[in-house]
């Protein structure tokens, strides 16, 4: 998970194109070109703007850069955070801790990043992709059996907007 998604450069995503394009492939192939989700795209495109919030980006950033917050505690509660600064050339190191929090309050032990890959072909395949060699499938093909997954999955009442109980995360410069 964090190589295939927390090391990716700005210059690795093309909000106009809507793609992520994978430089470093475990394939023969070498690079492999991803099509996005209209909301990955609002969500890649929301984390540019908090990240220009603290100065210009530039290529070379990491798409899921470091941002530094500022706890304030109470004892050893903490009662309320906010982001006070950002290094675009560290990556987001916590991934695997956010991971364990996000099955624990979801009830799902011993479920696996990767297990998402595995659903998510299910479901493709249950909405009518052709996954014969869906990894080499045309990309506009395979940007349709994506939109087509979003919308199954959010009328089945999982829409990835939906309250989590998360608090937004405040990214104005202090």
């Amino acid at each position: 998970m964090q190589c295939a998604l927390g090391c990716r450069n700005v210059s690795d995503v093309d909000l106009f194109a809507k793609t992520l394009t994978i430089r470093k492939s475990k394939t023969a192939a070498g690079e492999r070109i991803v099509p996005l989700t209209d909301v990955t795209v609002s969500v890649l495109a929301r984390l540019r703007r908090s990240a220009e919030a603290f100065g210009p980006v530039e290529p070379v950033h990491d798409v899921f850069a470091a941002f530094v917050p500022k706890f304030t505690f109470s004892g050893k509660r903490v009662i309320d955070y906010n982001v006070t600064g950002f290094d675009p050339t560290r990556h987001l190191n916590s991934w695997r801790s956010a991971w364990r929090t996000l099955t624990k309050k979801a009830r799902l032990p011993g479920f696996r990043f990767h297990d998402l890959r595995h659903c998510a072909i299910t479901q493709l395949a249950e909405n009518g992709a052709l996954l014969e060699r869906y990894s080499h499938e045309r990309m506009e093909a395979k940007r349709t059996a994506m939109e087509a997954l979003a919308v199954s999955t959010k009328a089945a009442g999982y829409d990835t907007n939906h309250d989590t109980n998360a608090r937004p995360v405040s990214t104005r410069p202090v």
